[in-house]
């Protein structure tokens, strides 16, 4: 049964009708869309992390950043069903990726670091708009996201933190961190 302002759309080549809530105001709808970019571009960019880890031996982070990519492509899913269950279409544009060179590890690290707080900031643009329009079900949905990000935020500073207690010139201290990654990567 739909709710108050939801709409009854129907499909030309549907055989029934189908309800669909209340779409978003066009500013919100344009940031969730740009939203479902930078996840893809998220990913995207865990997969080169990914595989420099991967070219330099280091399996254990490679393994981590390979994780990362497939919960971006989750995060992206999770909102482009979101805009589905309101009757508007996703848009997927081609991202704009430029990732710099990266000479160590701990470069990888620091560059997930800010992808994360970027992603983390367009969320928390989301809900603050969200909460203006008074669009309860959509500052809602985006709830879990707040929550993800912290994890992810804190995830990837807690390996940070362990670079900041080895010797970054030590080939054995740097395989010791790679290690403890792919570790925390089977354990989530």
């Amino acid at each position: 049964m739909p709710l108050v302002g939801d709409v009854l759309r129907r499909d030309a080549n549907a055989k029934h009708s189908i309800f669909f809530m209340k779409s978003l105001n066009k500013d919100l709808l344009n940031g969730v869309q740009r939203q479902i970019v930078l996840e893809l571009e998220s990913s995207l960019a865990y997969l080169s992390l990914a595989s420099w880890a991967s070219l330099k031996g280091y399996l254990g982070s490679a393994e981590f950043f390979q994780k990362q990519s497939g919960e971006e492509q989750d995060h992206m899913k999770k909102i482009m069903n979101y805009l589905i269950d309101l009757g508007e279409m996703p848009l997927f544009s081609s991202p704009s990726l430029k990732l710099p060179k990266f000479s160590t590890l701990k470069d990888l690290f620091d560059y997930s670091i800010k992808q994360e707080r970027l992603v983390s900031a367009s969320i928390h643009s989301l809900v603050e708009e969200a909460l203006e329009d008074k669009d309860f079900r959509t500052f809602n949905f985006f709830q879990w996201f707040v929550e993800e990000q912290r994890e992810e935020e804190r995830s990837i500073q807690k390996i940070l933190d362990w670079f900041s207690l080895i010797d970054l010139h030590a080939p054995s201290d740097i395989f010791a961190i790679d290690e403890r990654i792919g570790r925390l990567s089977s354990a989530s």
